[in-house]
């Protein structure tokens, strides 16, 4: 496992992660594991700030993201805002690394 989906394992996948401690990638990482394939093209809906858009970006061939980036219950809109913009960095790294 690389250094990479290390890190990713233990980024908190929303910003509640303090109410919901189980929020993480372990379990979306078993199941990349079993089904996801370098040939993988998939569409994630609800993407956010993009930490299992990037886990999925790891393993796949192509990963189209889709969210509407609206206010939440949970979240404010601050918090919408930066995962905004971690996404756009996201895609950044995302694409040097497939280069």
């Amino acid at each position: 496992m690389n250094e990479k989906i290390l890190e990713l394992l233990k980024t908190p996948r929303m910003y509640y992660y303090e109410l919901f401690p189980q929020n993480s990638l372990k379990g979306l990482y078993d199941l990349i594991q079993e089904y996801v394939t370098p040939q993988t093209k998939m569409v994630e809906v609800g993407s956010f700030s993009g930490v299992s858009s990037e886990l999925f970006a790891l393993h796949c061939e192509e990963i189209n993201c889709i969210d509407r980036w609206i206010s939440y219950n949970e979240i404010d809109t601050p918090e919408i805002i930066e995962g905004e913009k971690r996404f756009d960095e996201l895609v950044k790294n995302i694409l040097i690394l497939k280069k």
